[in-house]
């Protein structure tokens, strides 16, 4: 799979498969701002997407005050 990066927008793809095995990976490489979020592929179409709550939050924060 690959990686996005568009300004605010930076995120990684990833199979199932991987992203079972090397959660714990990820959650650190996010957490050192390396990528805002993993999408998670099952037979080459997008399942889900994995974000950090304190992002998240940020994002919510930032809308309130719009």
């Amino acid at each position: 799979m690959s990686n996005y990066d568009d300004d605010d927008v930076r995120y990684k793809e990833v199979t199932m498969h991987d992203f079972k095995t090397n959660i714990s990976k990820y959650v650190k490489e996010m957490e050192a701002g390396a990528y805002r979020a993993v999408v998670v592929y099952r037979y080459k179409k997008p399942l889900g997407m994995f974000l950090l709550m304190d992002y998240l939050a940020a994002k919510v924060e930032e809308d309130k005050k719009k």
